[in-house]
């Protein structure tokens, strides 16, 4: 089971326990029972034990228990109260005084939920204290939720039943009272938010799902309705000069420390917009209500690439962020979309207006929205032409394939568009034509819509541009773009690891050759890249360092680095090694640890979509390394493959592997080999993505076996998370 990297969810319930129900704990010791599986106790080092259902245990200070994704586990504190612990949840006991007459407990919370809950009428003193991770919680009387919610730095604190002076939350130095019906966030960063009345139906409504089968549903879209604003800048009747703030529908603007700010009206609708040079505009929309879509309004008076609009989660940390690609005088609407809430926001740009801004809501089905202008930014009837893609929105992120591209334009000679998709760097990788449905030529504008199949070879992130085409020269008369990042083609979520982790495109290899012959002779490779154009990648990032060899610190030598390449056919997954190693020292032992000599490797995950998320290895995750063969003069024979299954680390002999090996005399080696599909259980399709990382292990010692030093193509390769190795395409012909 791999390490826990975050703790999502954590809820833990303190019920009264009547006289003589239940297990009696020792004084001063919590009784801790897994009423489901996947739960594990945890000592004050550190150590995790499986505590199997129906098992229990005592537990004392210093230690506590974690909780899997499906577990349960029942705290039961003296004859007081119980603690629940569900669903990826960790709780740690760091004071714990039980007597008749006093409680005294203070647990630490590491993420999750908390359902807090002492006897009102109980004639003793009590103080129950619990350390976040940004806060302090502190209840002397009370029913209350400690939240700590999934994928976002924000925890919440929820009073169920609490009087004046019943609950309180510090943090940043601040201290403030939580009542009855109230919540209050905390970030990474500031004091406690400003009482947040709670519908306490819906708070639990949820809590009683999160108790019986889960929910994926966030406590902060249930306690804090999305905002719905829209305005313009109509509200500000004068600037502050630079660093000061204003104020427009709750959302505080701050103008940046340097640059110049001017009051303009920019697009000559009779409302001052705010016009800047050089200028940094930052929001904060902490008082308003749940942001997680934005859209700002700007005018561009520079050219493209001069501003950028970056949404910031309540740690203070870029969430996502969108570059100005407007033309000088052109009007761009910057809109991100993201799962995080934004509390903050900076626009920044180098010429140009701030013309009003959208926090957008939802659609009826919780679906986000398109983006919504503040002002009209599209010409009028009968003025130069234009396009305007409305989606996808810039930046969007659950962009599948194919996907449908639709917008307004003023309608061209023949109703007849031009969509390109492109690279970031603007080299046009696929071209189709798109109509214009609607209006009149000169006149009212049309609407067009095109759906789009995009090639899994293309890159991660690609631009969509749609543009005008003058008949006489071909030049574009008018255009707009929209950037796709990521880009998931295929059914059922992403299937594409970030690009730094690696990318391989393996060929069909008979629409290029006649075929491979497994003897270790790098030439046929070559042959493939040039006809097919897709080349070799590098293995050279070191991941693993006991004595790799430099020239100069963080430079490696000749001492090891790679080039690798795959290709495919119905029948077999083909790959080739081209390792440069000044020295050459195998692994002679008779058992599976190929990795403890100089030997490349490859780690897949064979069904990619079908777990995209799960940082352990599971059955279908497994490594395969290549013993290049015994050095008898200038030649290597006899190579062999090892297969390590990653769930449970079991190896066996991989004889349905053909190999064939070649010795670069005081250079190299060459490993090139043939995985059947039907060994891997799987059928080959043209559009299928696996997981890989390609890497090659090195030992420079003859008279030991070590693995002294490993490069990969993953920077971040690990052997037991699969989110941190790349991805391989089989790209059709």
């Amino acid at each position: 089971m791999s390490p826990k990297t975050s703790l999502p969810l954590l809820l833990i319930l303190f019920s009264v326990l009547a006289c003589g129900r239940g297990p009696q704990a020792r004084q001063n010791q919590v009784f801790a029972q897994a009423d489901r599986d996947a739960v594990f106790t945890v000592a004050a080092n550190g150590t995790r034990t499986l505590l199997p259902a129906p098992d229990s245990v005592f537990l004392d200070i210093g230690q506590g228990v974690d909780v899997d994704s499906n577990g349960r586990a029942i705290l039961q504190f003296a004859d007081l109260f119980t603690v629940e612990v569900l669903r990826d949840g960790e709780l740690t006991i760091q004071q714990l005084e039980v007597s008749d007459q006093a409680v005294l407990v203070t647990v630490v919370q590491n993420g999750g939920v908390l359902l807090n809950e002492f006897d009102p009428e109980a004639e003793i003193d009590k103080r129950f204290t619990v350390q976040t991770a940004f806060a302090t919680v502190t209840a002397v009387g009370t029913r209350f939720l400690i939240v700590k919610e999934e994928g976002s730095p924000l925890e919440w604190v929820i009073a169920l039943d609490a009087g004046p002076d019943d609950l309180e939350v510090t943090a940043d130095g601040v201290t403030k009272p939580v009542e009855s019906g109230v919540a209050r966030w905390v970030a990474p960063v500031g004091e406690p938010s400003p009482g947040i009345q709670a519908d306490m139906d819906n708070v639990m409504g949820w809590l009683s799902a999160m108790q019986s089968s889960g929910t994926d549903e966030n406590v902060g879209d249930v306690l804090w309705p999305p905002a719905d604003v829209l305005a313009t800048t109509q509200a500000v009747a004068a600037l502050p000069g630079a660093g000061g703030t204003f104020e427009i529908s709750g959302v505080v603007f701050t103008l940046g420390e340097s640059g110049q700010y001017w009051l303009e009206d920019c697009n000559q609708d009779g409302v001052q917009d705010v016009a800047m040079q050089d200028g940094t505009l930052s929001m904060d929309f902490r008082a308003v209500a749940r942001v997680k879509s934005l859209d700002v309004t700007v005018l561009n008076r520079a050219g493209p690439d001069s501003g950028s609009l970056t949404a910031l989660d309540p740690a203070r940390q870029p969430v996502s962020s969108q570059l100005l690609s407007a033309g000088e005088g052109e009007y761009q609407v910057l809109s991100l979309r993201d799962e995080v809430p934004y509390h903050y926001a900076e626009l920044m740009l180098e010429a140009g207006c701030f013309l009003g801004f959208s926090l957008t809501p939802p659609g009826p089905d919780g679906e986000p929205q398109p983006p919504r202008p503040a002002v009209e930014t599209a010409p009028p009837p009968g003025a130069a032409d234009f396009v305007r893609i409305d989606s996808p929105a810039d930046g969007a992120a659950d962009v599948t394939n194919p996907f449908t591209v639709s917008g307004a334009a003023s309608v061209p000679f023949e109703r007849t568009l031009v969509l390109r998709v492109e690279t970031l760097d603007g080299a046009v990788l696929q071209e189709q034509p798109v109509f214009v449905e609607g209006g009149e030529l000169g006149g009212e504008p049309g609407t067009f819509s095109a759906e789009v199949l995009v090639d899994f070879s293309l890159p991660l992130e690609v631009v969509v541009r749609v543009m005008h085409i003058s008949m006489k020269d071909g030049s574009v008369v008018a255009e707009d773009s929209v950037r796709l990042a990521p880009l998931n083609p295929g059914e059922g979520g992403e299937v594409r690891r970030p690009p730094e982790n690696g990318q391989f495109f393996a060929v069909p290899v008979a629409a290029y050759l006649v075929g491979f012959e497994i003897d270790g002779d790098p030439e046929e490779w070559f042959a493939l890249a040039e006809a097919s154009g897709v080349n070799f990648v590098g293995v050279d990032t070191i991941v693993y360092d006991e004595a790799c060899l430099y020239d100069e610190p963080g430079f490696l030598s000749d001492d090891l680095s790679a080039l690798v390449s795959f290709s495919y056919d119905e029948t077999f997954l083909y790959g080739v090694f081209i390792v440069r190693d000044d020295r050459y020292s195998l692994y002679s032992g008779d058992e599976f640890f190929v990795f403890l000599g100089d030997a490349p490797q490859i780690i897949l995950d064979l069904d990619l979509a079908g777990d995209f998320a799960d940082r352990g290895p599971s059955r279908d995750d497994i490594e395969v390394d290549f013993h290049p063969g015994f050095l008898d003069g200038d030649t290597l024979f006899s190579p062999y493959a090892a297969l390590w299954r990653l769930d449970t680390l079991e190896a066996a002999a991989f004889d349905e592997v053909l190999i064939g090996s070649r010795y670069m005399d005081g250079e190299g080696y060459v490993v090139e080999f043939a995985i059947p599909w039907k060994s891997l259980g799987v059928a080959p399709e043209a559009g299928s993505a696996f997981g890989l990382a390609a890497s090659v292990s090195d030992n420079d010692a003859f008279d030991f076996e070590a693995q002294q030093c490993m490069v990969s193509s993953a920077a971040a390769r690990d052997f037991r998370d699969p989110t941190t190795w790349g991805t391989l395409f089989l790209v059709g012909e």
